[in-house]
């Protein structure tokens, strides 16, 4: 009797045991993901700014060409997937993101330009301006997930590769007067991302996700009349997504 009694309280203990272990499934899966954006400075150069509209002699800055940077706000984006787990330990996914920083302040020399909705840039020479970067990606994740782990932590790396398409505007103004015109223009390449994280799962079948993203276009150069550069544009994020998956057998 006590050696049945003894089998019994193991054999639940065992079924608790894999009851709390971590299996996820296999399959399809969705999911969405939100994210807060470093976007580095941008090297650039004004053209011809005696030919803007509106452009006051005053205003500080010389008519030819001037060289400078930009000083970004940091922002975010978001955007959604859908991928495949199989083995237990690999996932495929295509992605789609939208990012969007707006320039916090245009330097040139000793002038800095800020932005016009700034509380000391009412008057004066002023910007708005803003980078967006749509992005589609395929992406590769290996998860350092052991077959029936206890514990729902689960570290993953991964890698992106795809096209972005890439769209600056910058409108100036003088004393509340934009001048014309808007220096606008839209351009796509290649574009690519590194990515580390960790996942925790709720159960087998939902996750959340944290994680460093390291996106990079390939270098491109754009000369307009009035402006040029040639670089690349990278954003670093911290991202935050969940996944979903469609499947909601449990592995055995």
């Amino acid at each position: 009797m006590k050696k049945n009694a003894f089998l019994m309280a193991a054999g639940l203990s065992m079924l608790a045991s894999s009851a709390m272990a971590l299996n996820p499934v296999n399959g399809w899966y969705a999911g969405f993901i939100g994210s807060v954006s470093f976007m580095p400075k941008l090297q650039f150069s004004l053209l011809n700014l005696d030919q803007f509209t509106n452009y006051p002699a005053g205003a500080g800055l010389p008519g030819t060409v001037i060289d400078g940077e930009v000083n970004y706000k940091v922002m975010g984006g978001g955007g959604g997937q859908i991928g495949y787990r199989w083995c237990d330990n690999y996932r495929a996914e295509t992605e789609v993101i939208f990012i969007t920083n707006e320039y916090n302040s245009i330097k040139i020399g000793d002038y800095t330009i800020k932005r016009a909705n700034s509380i000391d840039a009412a008057t004066g020479l002023n910007q708005n301006g803003h980078t967006n970067i749509w992005g589609a990606l395929v992406n590769v994740y290996y998860d350092f997930y052991r077959p029936a782990q206890e514990g729902n932590y689960v570290p993953y790396v991964g890698l992106g590769l795809g096209y972005a398409s890439v769209q600056n505007l910058l409108v100036l103004n003088y004393n509340g007067q934009q001048l014309q015109p808007r220096l606008s223009y839209t351009n796509s390449t290649a574009a690519g991302q590194a990515i580390i994280g960790v996942s925790y799962f709720l159960d087998d079948f939902t996750s959340f996700n944290l994680d460093y993203r390291y996106f990079s276009t390939q270098n491109f150069s754009k000369e307009t009349r009035y402006s040029s550069f040639n670089q690349r544009f990278a954003v670093q994020t911290i991202s935050f997504s969940m996944n979903f998956a469609f499947d909601k057998t449990i592995n055995v």
